[in-house]
C-alpha cells in the first residue's frame, strides 16, 4: 500500500470498525479494509516551484520540485521546505526535510488544511529512510520507509495514545510487535499475514485471535466510537448550520471607506471549517503570501473584522413534536494563535522631506512575539544580482530596517540622490528622463531596477524573513514568508502633488457570543426556548466572537424537554483578530 494512502485508510476504517475499537483490532480492519487485490489510485506525479537559498551562490533562486502524488483524487497539493543543499536541487526530491500535503487552494501554513507533514528522508519524490509521517486526525508513524512504504521498524500512535510498535513489511504489519495502551499498559505479541485474501490475524498474551469478519473482544476492552456525520440527530430532529450570507453582506456594506472581511465556511469530512473570506490576508498570515508596502497606509483596524455570523437550521422529520428548552455552545477547545502576522509599514511619499529613504519597518498584529528575524533581500523583482543580509532579531510590534548598506555596497550615489534637483519637462517624458539619469551612473548597478510612478522613482527590494515564534502550546514554529517592498529614491520636478486625507475608521458595536482564550471542554449558554412541529423546519441565529486570533472547536448543541439533546456537526472556527499595534 502507498505511504499516504495506507494510513488515510486506517484513519477512514477506524470509523468502519466501530464499535470494537480494541487497538490491534483497529490497526488490523483499518489496513485490511479493502480486499487484497483492490485496486489502488494509479497515482501522479507533482510539480512545483519554490523559491530557496542556494548556499553556494549565496542567493535566492527558484527551483522546480517534483514528488510522486498516491492519490491525485483527493486533490491535494504539496508544499516542500528542503533542509540540506542536497535537497533543494531541481527534479524529483531527495535528501531531507519536511513534505506538507495539503488541501489545494488553501495555505500550508494553516494546520486545519493540512492533510498530513511528513518530516524526513526522501529519495526519488518517495519517504525512504527514517521518517514521520503526521495526519490531520492525529494519527503517526514514526519509523523506516522503503520506496514510500512503511517498511522496517517503526511506531504508530493513534489521537487516544494508544500506539503499536513493531515490524512493518511494505507498508503492512509483519513481525513481533507491542501494543502499548493510553494507561500505560504493554502487551507483546505479533502480527502476520495469514489468509490468501489479505485477512491478518494477530496473537499474543492477552490478545484475541481476530478476523476482519468476526472479531470475537472480552467486554472490558471493547471502546465505542461515533463516527463523523454532517448532521447530528436526537430521533427524527436534525440540526446542521452555515453562515448567514445575509448578515456578512450587511457588515460589508457598513463599512464605509475602509475594507469589510467576513467569514466563510467549507464542510470536510463531516467538520465545519470556517475561514475568514480574505486569500490575501490568510496567505500571508498562514501561507506563502508576500508580505509588501504598497505605497498605501496598510494598518488593520480590528472593526474591519465582522464577527462569524451563524444560522442554525432545525428540521422534524417525525410524527410528533418536540420541545426545546435552552441550548449551549459545547467547546471542546479554545486558543489564542500566537502566530505573528507581519505587515510592512507604507512610506508617505508626500509627506517626506528627503525623496531617498531606505527604511522600512515591519509591524506585528498577530499577537505572539517575532523570533531571530532574519531578512535575505536584493534590489528588483527577480533573483539574479547581489544579496545582502540584515539581522533583525527579536521584536514584538514593530521593527525599523535599513537598506542604506545595500545601496551603497550597490554603487548607488546617495548623496547625490538626496541633493540633486531632477526636473522633467512632462509627465510624457518621465521615461525618457529616468533612461537618461540610468546611463548617467548615478543608480551605480540598480539602474535596471528602477522603475517610475508618476513623477516618483523606485527600486524594488525583494527577498524573504526567515523567523521563528512559539505557539500556544509553548512549541517553537520556523517560518519563511517572502517578502516585497518598493523604496522611493527620487521624484521629478513637474508640478504640485495632491494631497489625499486618511479613510474613516469603522465603528460598529454588535451584540456578540464571546469565545473564551486558552480554555478546554467549557459551555456557554444560550436562551432558546422553541415548539418544533412535526415535519416543521425552523432556524434562529448566533454571533460569535472572541478577543484576539484564536482556534476553537465547538459543537452548537439544543435541549429537549425529554432530556435528551440535538447537537450540530462539529465546528472548526480559526478567527483573525489583528492586534493594534504601535509603530516604532
Amino acid at each position: 500500500m502507498s505511504w499516504l494512502l495506507n494510513l488515510s485508510r486506517m484513519v477512514d476504517m477506524i470509523q468502519v470498525c466501530t464499535p470494537w475499537r480494541l487497538f490491534i483490532p483497529a490497526t488490523i480492519c483499518a489496513f485490511l479494509a479493502q480486499p487484497a487485490n483492490a485496486t489502488e489510485p494509479a497515482g501522479q506525479w507533482q510539480e512545483k516551484t519554490e523559491i530557496v537559498w542556494d548556499a553556494g551562490a549565496a542567493k535566492l533562486v527558484r527551483r522546480s520540485f517534483r514528488v510522486f502524488d498516491p492519490h491525485p483524487e483527493l486533490g491535494l497539493e504539496f508544499h516542500w521546505l528542503p533542509e540540506t543543499e542536497s535537497s533543494k536541487q531541481t527534479g524529483a526530491i531527495s535528501g531531507a526535510g519536511e513534505l506538507i500535503w495539503y488541501r489545494k487552494g488553501a495555505s500550508p501554513y494553516d494546520r486545519a488544511s493540512r492533510f498530513s507533514t511528513y518530516k524526513g528522508s526522501l529519495k526519488d519524490g518517495l519517504p525512504d529512510g527514517w521518517g514521520t509521517l503526521s495526519m490531520r486526525s492525529g494519527l503517526t508513524y514514526e519509523g523506516a520507509w522503503k520506496s514510500g512504504r512503511m517498511h522496517g521498524f517503526g511506531s504508530i500512535e493513534f489521537e487516544t495514545g494508544e500506539r503499536y510498535q513493531g515490524n512493518f513489511v511494505e507498508g503492512e504489519p509483519d513481525g513481533s510487535g507491542k501494543y502499548i495502551g493510553a494507561n500505560g499498559q504493554i502487551i507483546d505479541g505479533s502480527a502476520r499475514k495469514s489468509k490468501a485474501d489479505g485477512a491478518v490475524a494477530a496473537a499474543g498474551p492477552g490478545w484475541p485471535t481476530l478476523s476482519l469478519l468476526g472479531p470475537s473482544l472480552p467486554l472490558g476492552r471493547v471502546r465505542s466510537g461515533q463516527p463523523k456525520e454532517v448532521a447530528q440527530v436526537s430521533g427524527p430532529i436534525t440540526m446542521s448550520l452555515y453562515i448567514d450570507r445575509a448578515k456578512n453582506n450587511e457588515f460589508k456594506k457598513g463599512g464605509g471607506e475602509l475594507e469589510s472581511f467576513v467569514y466563510d465556511q467549507t464542510d470536510a469530512s463531516g467538520t465545519v471549517e470556517i475561514r475568514l473570506d480574505a486569500p490575501k490576508i490568510m496567505a500571508r498570515w498562514k501561507g506563502d503570501g508576500t508580505i509588501t508596502a504598497d505605497g498605501e497606509a496598510f494598518t488593520l483596524d480590528p472593526n474591519q473584522f465582522g464577527p462569524v455570523f451563524l444560522v442554525v437550521d432545525l428540521i422534524n422529520d417525525g410524527d410528533r413534536a418536540a420541545q426545546i428548552v435552552g441550548g449551549y455552545i459545547d467547546v471542546a477547545e479554545s486558543a489564542t494563535d500566537r502566530e505573528p502576522y507581519l505587515e510592512i509599514s507604507s512610506i508617505d511619499y508626500f509627506m517626506a522631506e528627503a525623496k531617498l529613504d531606505p527604511t522600512f519597518a515591519f509591524l506585528n498584529e498577530g499577537w505572539g512575539p517575532v523570533q531571530n528575524a532574519k531578512i535575505t533581500y536584493y534590489f528588483g523583482k527577480e533573483p539574479g544580482g547581489q544579496t545582502f543580509v540584515i539581522d533583525a532579531g527579536t521584536f514584538d510590534q514593530s521593527k525599523e530596517v535599513s537598506t542604506l548598506p545595500g545601496f551603497l555596497a550597490s554603487g548607488l550615489n546617495v548623496s547625490g540622490v538626496t541633493d540633486g534637483h531632477f526636473p522633467c519637462p512632462s509627465e510624457d517624458e518621465i521615461p525618457n528622463c529616468l533612461a537618461n539619469l540610468v546611463q548617467s551612473g548615478l543608480f551605480g548597478q540598480l539602474g535596471g531596477a528602477m522603475f517610475a510612478e508618476y513623477t516618483h522613482v523606485y527600486t524594488q527590494v525583494s527577498g524573504v524573513i526567515d523567523y521563528s515564534w512559539t505557539d500556544d502550546r509553548g512549541s517553537p514554529q520556523q517560518r519563511q514568508s517572502p517578502i516585497s517592498v518598493k523604496l522611493p529614491v527620487l521624484d521629478f520636478v513637474i508640478g504640485p502633488v495632491a494631497e489625499y486625507g486618511a479613510p474613516e475608521a469603522v465603528n460598529r458595536k454588535l451584540p456578540v457570543i464571546k469565545l473564551a482564550l486558552d480554555r478546554k471542554d467549557y459551555r456557554i449558554p444560550f436562551s432558546y426556548r422553541e415548539r418544533l412541529g412535526a415535519q416543521q423546519n425552523k432556524r434562529f441565529a448566533l454571533t460569535l466572537d472572541a478577543e484576539k486570533s484564536s482556534h476553537h472547536l465547538f459543537r452548537i448543541v439544543l435541549q429537549l424537554a425529554d432530556g435528551s439533546t440535538v447537537s450540530t456537526p462539529p465546528v472548526d472556527l480559526l478567527m483573525f483578530k489583528p492586534r493594534a499595534v504601535q509603530l516604532y
